[in-house]
């Protein structure tokens, strides 16, 4: 932008030259040498130390080419009397005076009917309302600036597009966004013009990034990078922060060694020289620790992204949006381990401020707090975080929006495959055209043959004949790939409606949970906020399983590794003593149904929680064991085993009743499963089943649902 500013300065100095030329001239000689150190005096001052006492002499010099009568230079001096004041140190004082130059800018090119120029200042008006955060202006100049450059010969359409994806990505219009983004790559494709198709394939892959598909995001900010690493000069700043975004997306797919070896390969090929490179590979470093759980590494590479990042703030090439970014990761850290005092700071640090990151950022930090004020008790507010949480993301994100984006994705898609069958109609008109020619020349040197003619006449027929047939096949080929497109969208539309409604059933598990949460806070009976606290965990048992049925593209079946290791986990931060106990795991790559994770899921947190309450009663350290194998004849094993207490002495569980012995039971009957508790150096919980994955069927009723419906 200061590149685009000096540019605008240098133009604004050239035009009064001539003016003064034009108003004066019989100036003495060197006279002109002076106006033009004067003008740049003024600008200077201006921009530096006395912006006030200089603004009447610049209006001054615009005021000269207005009285000269050349309206074209008169709009130029406004556009150079506008940078002027942009680049003044208190530039949101002068934010006004910017918009009414460029605003006069505008309106006298519309008056000379200069539609080259039109349509540069629209823009750059519009680029102006975007950075003050007026995106509803910003959009409406964007779209206006559309209709000019269709008109124009498609002058500089792909960049309008891009400015209309960001501004709708920012608002959290992300079928817009991504709409604009989509008609940005392919009118530059149609231009033929890709120098800067970096920009472009940026812009489509964050709002992918925002539209939480990171296969996609990867795709193409590898496009993106590839372009940038062919650029002479390219700052290696943006070149980190690409890298960073794209790692951020590899980690998302599970590719976390392909996300620190192009780090480290990056850091290899270009090291960092400023403060805001370092800043950017700490911030990558971060990432990768992260997905590697390595808390200290992580802790300390995102410490020393926010102060190196703070260290750079005068640093022109430094946006405050990426400071707030850096903000925003370290709270999320310190929130995904309940570190909630140390992440406070950072997230009012984001709310004293307009924010500068788009929505989507704003409502995780309302869920964030929500989190936070949950854990200190205050409830009230907690409360009022998740409205303004459920607010936002609600505005992003709906049924008619999701539809949308789907729509969008089938069509650019659609719209590729029918360039692609465009230029082989064309390849295979042309060899028609060829055969056909060939056959001609071969006709006239045969004509003199009876015999040849007629074998010619028949082989003429049989080929008239072959081509009716290949036509009829090509049409019923036609007809089949139609239904094939209206089959694949009903399934597209199917799995999206099951991604909807298991996100609907998690929001409301949550709801739930923060229900008895507050409700728990006004008791004071210790048994009833025990029997909260463990209905709490079972229904986070039942909600991790929605939550991972609508993040994955598999909404048949839960990968029980994950599973088991996330509900450890959550089971682990909710007891005071389980930093002294160990886990040990031996978990099969399994994948259960709805139908039995359910009762898997509940039986395992109750198994667990009976562990942590009972097992170790006087010992500072024990071990849990959790098992989860496959054996023979589709039998699956569960057990839970720990080195505790054990079991009281006379124990029999068919005579003892408690809830969770009972549930257990009960859990296991609903899977046909064996269930099992016994003493062997303390306690453990088993149970095995059958289970054949072609027969579950998600949505049939069945007995675990009857007994939760109760």
């Amino acid at each position: 932008m200061k590149l685009l500013y000096k540019k605008f300065s240098l133009k604004f100095i050239i035009y009064l030259l001539i003016s003064t030329l034009l108003v004066h001239p019989f100036t003495a000689p060197g006279q002109h040498s002076r106006d033009y150190h004067k003008i740049d005096s003024i600008q200077n001052l201006l921009i530096k130390s006395k912006p006030d006492s200089n603004r009447v002499r610049l209006l001054k010099l615009v005021e000269n080419a207005h009285n000269a009568g050349d309206r074209k230079r008169e709009a130029e001096s406004w556009i150079a009397y506008g940078d002027a004041l942009l680049n003044a140190n208190n530039t949101g004082a002068f934010e006004h005076d910017a918009e009414t130059a460029f605003t006069n800018a505008l309106n006298i090119y519309r008056e000379i009917k200069d539609q080259k120029d039109d349509i540069d200042i629209t823009l750059r008006l519009g680029r102006f309302y975007k950075s003050i955060h007026k995106l509803n202006k910003a959009e409406e100049l964007f779209l206006a600036d559309i209709k000019k450059s269709e008109a124009f010969g498609s002058y500089n359409l792909p960049v309008i597009y891009r400015w209309l994806a960001v501004t709708n990505r920012y608002s959290g219009n992300y079928n817009r966004a991504l709409e604009y983004a989509l008609h940005a790559i392919k009118a530059m494709e149609d231009s033929k013009d890709s120098t800067r198709a970096d920009v472009y394939y940026g812009e489509l892959a964050e709002v992918y990034q925002a539209l939480d598909k990171p296969e996609e995001s990867a795709i193409w900010y590898k496009k993106c990078i590839e372009k940038r690493e062919l650029m002479t000069g390219y700052p290696a700043f943006y070149l980190y922060r690409t890298y960073g975004l794209f790692i951020s997306q590899l980690i998302k797919c599970g590719a976390q060694k392909e996300a620190m070896a192009s780090i480290k390969n990056l850091q290899k090929r270009r090291p960092p020289h400023a403060l805001t490179e370092s800043g950017a590979l700490f911030q990558c470093l971060a990432y990768c620790y992260d997905a590697d759980n390595v808390y200290d590494s992580t802790e300390k590479y995102f410490l020393k992204s926010v102060e190196t990042y703070n260290k750079a703030e005068k640093e022109p090439i430094l946006a405050y949006e990426i400071v707030e970014l850096s903000y925003y990761e370290m709270a999320a850290f310190y929130v995904r381990h309940q570190q909630y005092k140390k992440a406070r700071p950072y997230l009012e640090m984001l709310m004293s401020k307009p924010p500068s990151v788009y929505i989507s950022k704003m409502a995780d930090v309302q869920l964030m707090l929500f989190k936070i004020d949950s854990a200190s008790g205050n409830y009230l507010a907690a409360i009022k975080h998740v409205q303004q949480y459920k607010t936002l993301t609600d505005s992003i994100f709906n049924e008619k929006k999701s539809r949308q984006i789907e729509e969008l994705q089938i069509k650019y898609k659609t719209e590729k495959k029918d360039q692609e069958i465009k230029l082989l109609v064309k390849k295979d008109q042309l060899q028609q055209a060829n055969l056909k020619q060939a056959n001609i020349i071969r006709n006239w040197i045969t004509a003199s043959s009876v015999l040849l003619v007629l074998l010619l006449g028949v082989g003429y027929n049989r080929y008239r004949f072959k081509q009716k047939t290949n036509k009829k096949l090509e049409e019923q080929q036609i007809a089949i790939n139609q239904k094939n497109i209206s089959l694949q969208y009903l399934v597209n539309e199917k799995e999206w409606l099951m991604k909807e409604i298991h996100h609907r059933v998690k929001n409301n598990f949550h709801i739930v949970m923060g229900l008895l949460g507050t409700q728990s806070g006004y008791l004071k009976n210790e048994e009833a906020i025990a029997a909260i606290k463990e209905s709490q965990q079972r229904i986070h048992a039942m909600s991790l399983i929605h939550q991972k049925l609508y993040q994955s593209e598999n909404l048949s079946a839960i990968d029980m590794p994950d599973y088991i290791h996330e509900l450890v986990d959550y089971l682990q931060g909710s007891f005071d003593k389980s930093a002294s106990i160990r886990f040990h795991f031996q978990i099969d790559r399994i994948k259960l149904a709805l139908s039995h994770v359910i009762p898997i899921g509940l039986i395992l947190n109750e198994a667990i929680t009976n562990a942590f309450k009972y097992a170790f009663p006087n010992k500072k350290q024990g071990n849990i064991y959790i098992s989860f194998t496959r054996t023979t004849n589709n039998r699956m094993v569960l057990s839970v085993m720990d080195d505790g207490a054990g079991l009281p002495p006379g124990f029999n569980s068919n005579r003892q009743s408690s809830m969770g012995l009972n549930l257990m039971k009960g859990l296991s009957d609903d899977i046909d499963g064996n269930f099992t508790i016994e003493n062997n150096n303390g306690t453990i919980v088993a149970v095995s089943f059958i289970y054949n994955p072609d027969l579950p069927n998600d949505f049939a009723p069945s007995a675990t649902d009857q007994n939760f419906s109760v």
